[in-house]
């Protein structure tokens, strides 16, 4: 399933080009992460979220104190198509804040408009429309929403880096091969054990060097459809796809 919105994507070559302090700054994308209704040590309060143009630029979008709703009134959701249009380039006083692949953000300002065009991905409970894929063909559907079985080969942990937080596992096949899988909400139902077989929908994502992630949508089903693996068989998948 590929997303008519990806050609629309600003190419890498255009946000290399940004330069600091310009107001005019527009980008298409999708959106990665959120972090909203953030507030500062001094009280102010902030709107943030990463814009991924799908070529490796992550590119973090931040409203402060008055622009904020020009985020917050979208109730934006992950894979969220977006445009941005007229935004300041500005370098973060504390890079250690900036959650994008590049030294900069882009800041909303009065003539700042975001649109929200659509979804990169078709609904999570529109099951027709999504494949259902092995782990080790995970690479040939990067950026594609898909459906993915396995095992739980690791339960749940809770992350927070860069004041934003993730929910991280991983599932793994028959053959010794492993994926990670990432949610930015907490998982919650159903209970889930190491070794069950369950289905999962989601985005495939590559951020080199580092192996593929599932970004998951929707909701984790247990399949009656294999027998829970012991966890002797969980720890022989050391293959990440």
């Amino acid at each position: 399933m590929s997303s008519p919105f990806e050609e629309l994507f600003t190419p890498s070559d255009v946000i290399d080009d940004f330069q600091s302090n310009d107001p005019t700054a527009t980008i298409v994308g999708y959106v990665d992460h959120i972090l909203s209704n953030g507030v500062t040590m001094t009280g102010n309060i902030y709107y943030k979220i990463v814009v991924n143009n799908g070529n490796g630029k992550r590119i973090q979008v931040i409203g402060w104190q008055d622009n904020v709703n020009k985020l917050e009134e979208l109730n934006l959701v992950s894979n969220d198509v977006v445009k941005v249009q007229n935004a300041r380039v500005k370098i973060p006083r504390n890079a250690a804040y900036n959650s994008g692949s590049v030294h900069f953000e882009l800041q909303l300002e009065a003539q700042t408009r975001v649109t929200r065009l659509g979804s990169l991905t078709a609904p999570p409970n529109d099951d027709d429309n999504l494949p259902l894929i092995s782990l080790i063909d995970a690479e040939n559907f990067i950026k594609k929403g898909i459906r993915i079985r396995g095992w739980l080969k690791t339960n749940f942990g809770h992350f927070v880096h860069q004041q934003m937080n993730f929910w991280v596992a991983s599932i793994c096949d028959d053959n010794g091969n492993k994926l990670e899988v990432k949610s930015n909400t907490q998982i919650t139902e159903p209970e889930l054990n190491k070794g069950d077989f369950v289905e999962i929908k989601g985005v495939i994502e590559s951020h080199p060097p580092g192996p593929l992630i599932l970004n998951i949508i929707g909701n984790i089903s247990i399949s009656e459809m294999e027998q829970p693996k012991s966890f002797e068989h969980l720890l022989l998948a050391t293959n990440c796809v």
